[in-house]
């Protein structure tokens, strides 16, 4: 398989750090609350690089190298989505997010269509239209894990349906993450997200571990009614990251949708 190595860069005139290798059509993974690019993504990347340009960057305040942003909601996240992809020089790709990382891709691809050829959601996508609604559903994607504290063995257990992934390693890297996405979920709360509904043009999969005790199988109906056109996967015993948990069935998924 591809090898994947750390690059480092300047985006926004701030230290940050993108996971890349492979060759072929771009292909950018953006991940979730829990750790930074590599705990989500290290269980796939080489093999998605076999085919692609693999691009994984750390989000901001998420990973050791890369730097929080100075207003950690939405819109700073999606400019700082922007920013990164123009220091790469990358024009057309396609998007993979996991959890928040698939929120922010469904924002990315809806505000430049003409960049994404295809958006791939996991495990997220949902909306943050009001502050009333923005803080609800960051407790929904965090299941009420906003800081460092609350992070238990009890609580990540609703999130990962293997309980032999749950190492000290991975608690200490979801840790990590999820104490720098609470403060994105505490500016959510102070102010209200843009009032438009961002419907990306682009062929779309949303894919779903059936046992996610976080956002359970249920909450697909609402993000498929928003996104009508989107394809639905479901992935059976797989929580909130199938990428890690059932990894073979996820690359499957993902090459299909892509291919098309």
């Amino acid at each position: 398989m591809a090898g994947v190595y750390s690059q480092l860069l300047t985006v926004q005139d701030r230290p940050a750090r993108v996971w890349r290798g492979g060759s072929g059509k771009p292909l950018v993974l953006l991940h979730g609350e829990m750790g930074d690019a590599s705990a989500h993504w290290r269980w796939c990347w080489s093999a998605l690089a076999d085919a692609y340009t693999v691009y994984a960057p750390d989000l901001p305040g998420m990973g050791g190298m890369t730097a929080a942003l100075p207003e950690p909601g939405i819109p700073g996240f999606v400019e700082w989505t922007f920013a990164l992809l123009d220091a790469l020089e990358l024009r057309e790709l396609a998007l993979v997010g996991n959890s928040f990382g698939a929120t922010l891709a469904r924002y990315a691809a809806a505000e430049q269509p003409a960049r994404t050829r295809q958006l791939v959601m996991i495990g997220g996508g949902q909306l943050y239209v009001s502050s009333g609604a923005a803080r609800a559903l960051s407790l929904l994607v965090t299941g009420g894990l906003g800081g460092h504290s609350a992070v238990t063995p009890q609580t990540l257990d609703k999130a990962i349906a293997d309980k032999a992934l749950l190492t000290p390693e991975f608690v200490a890297e979801a840790r990590r993450g999820l104490t720098a996405f609470g403060t994105f979920s505490q500016e959510l709360g102070r102010a209200a997200g843009p009032r438009t509904v961002p419907v990306p043009a682009c062929p779309m999969l949303i894919i779903w571990g059936t046992q996610d005790r976080l956002a359970p199988v249920k909450s697909t109906q609402a993000l498929v009614k928003e996104l009508p056109k989107a394809a639905l996967r479901l992935i059976e015993n797989s929580g909130r990251m199938p990428q890690m948990e059932r990894t073979g069935e996820f690359l499957t998924a993902v090459r299909d949708f892509l291919r098309v």
